[in-house]
């Protein structure tokens, strides 16, 4: 009831068994022992009654390091320590006010407190505490700006120091940010593809053949290969260099790689269990011209590489998929794949079983979304045009078609 939670033993003589606090104005705990099969008891009493506001932390330093530090809340300012080495409560620290509903704790790592724990008096008050587990006592901590109660949490913010999540990356100026997403696990992976036309008098080197072998390099393509290395990670374009930039090799199994400053295009996150999200931004200095936005089923056309899928049940009407872009302002354009009215494009492998209909195109492993134009700057320059044509993926000799040519410059 009101103020039951759980909390995992990590040591002692039940280690690797999970306290509950069954809150309710009580102090009573039980303790859910894993297994085969697994049990429940009742444990050890708390020192007081806990009820709103309960809540517990670990004490990793001080004289009672080892120790689980249990606050009451229920309106009071009583705490219980929780000894794993004798599985016993005993009377912890009081709190200089009551504790309710709302509270909640969390480490500081740095700064002046660095090791203490901040934890909010909820209640209906702005009034805080700081736990120093040197003196194993509270003292009163900040006031916040408006009152905490029932429904509060703390959230702690970390930076990241391993590289950049461009993923989250806030959007200024020119910046757009093309998310892809489904709503299942299937189908399990999904490729989300960008072909930009370049400027006049602009070309970039033919990488992996990606010019389907007409020398037809006015065209750069995004997706989640990385050229001249393979399909081992993701791809970075830069319009102000006009050509590939690689990501440094100790990135290519991470979720994540440092972007190069000249980027101005680059897929920043593969999904390959399932929902998304998948994205591609636009960095600041992108040009001018016209940019396709496609997505290939790649475990609809691959399914064997997966356990449990097939070409059924990995196919574009199991889920819901939807393409956002987002800029400086917000939701610029969203499209979901839908039932076309365009019949599917399979002039390349007009032999695929289904991919042949309107009616059929769930079959089809490629989705042409739309297109995006740019001439100028700010929203009003940018124009959405939904195409929502479904192709064959394959070529004739039935490998997958990846190339440029077949994700955007001709439809």
């Amino acid at each position: 009831s009101t103020g039951a939670f759980a909390f995992p033993i990590s040591s002692g003589v039940r280690a690797g068994q999970i306290r509950v606090i069954a809150g309710n104005g009580t102090n009573v705990t039980y303790v859910y022992m894993p297994g085969s099969p697994d049990a429940i008891a009742v444990g050890s009493t708390l020192s007081a009654a806990a009820g709103a506001g309960a809540s517990a932390f670990e004490i990793t330093t001080g004289a009672d390091s080892g120790k689980t530090l249990f606050i009451h809340g229920n309106t009071s300012t009583t705490t219980s320590l929780f000894d794993p080495a004798a599985d016993s409560f005993g009377t912890g620290p009081a709190t200089s006010s009551a504790i309710g509903a709302g509270s909640s704790n969390f480490s500081i790592d740095s700064g002046t407190h660095s090791g203490k724990r901040f934890v909010t008096r909820g209640a209906n008050t702005t009034n805080t505490f700081l736990f120093d587990p040197a003196t194993s006592t509270f003292s009163d901590g900040l006031t916040l700006s408006n009152d905490v109660n029932t429904g509060a949490f703390a959230l702690k913010l970390e930076s990241i120091s391993a590289g950049r999540l461009p993923l989250v990356r806030a959007l200024t100026g020119q910046d757009l940010k093309v998310v892809l997403s489904w709503g299942a696990g299937d189908p399990y992976d999904l490729d989300l593809h960008v072909v930009g036309t370049l400027p006049a008098g602009q070309t970039v080197t033919n990488v992996n053949n990606d010019d389907c072998g007409t020398g037809n390099n006015s065209l750069f393509h995004v997706w989640a290969a990385r050229p001249s290395v393979g399909m081992s990670w993701a791809q970075q374009y830069s319009a102000k260099t006009r050509t590939y930039i690689q990501g440094a090799s100790q990135y290519n199994s991470s979720g994540y790689f440092p972007l190069n400053p000249d980027t101005t295009t680059a897929l920043v996150q593969d999904a390959i269990t399932g929902f998304g999200p998948e994205a591609i931004n636009f960095i600041g200095g992108y040009t001018d011209g016209t940019y396709w936005f496609s997505v290939a089923n790649w475990s609809q056309w691959f399914a064997g590489s997966h356990a449990g899928a097939d070409k059924f049940n990995q196919q574009w009407d199991v889920t819901n998929v939807e393409i956002k872009v987002y800029d400086a302002t917000g939701l610029a354009f969203q499209m979901v794949a839908a039932e076309p009215t365009v019949t599917p494009d399979f002039t390349e492998a007009a032999s695929q079983a289904g991919c042949s209909s309107t009616s059929d195109w769930q079959q089809c492993e490629l989705w042409r979304a739309f297109t995006m134009t740019v001439s100028g700057t700010g929203p009003s320059s940018r124009v959405f045009t939904p195409v929502n044509q479904y192709a064959n993926w394959p070529d004739n000799s039935g490998t997958q078609d990846q190339s440029k040519c077949k994700m955007g410059g001709n439809w």
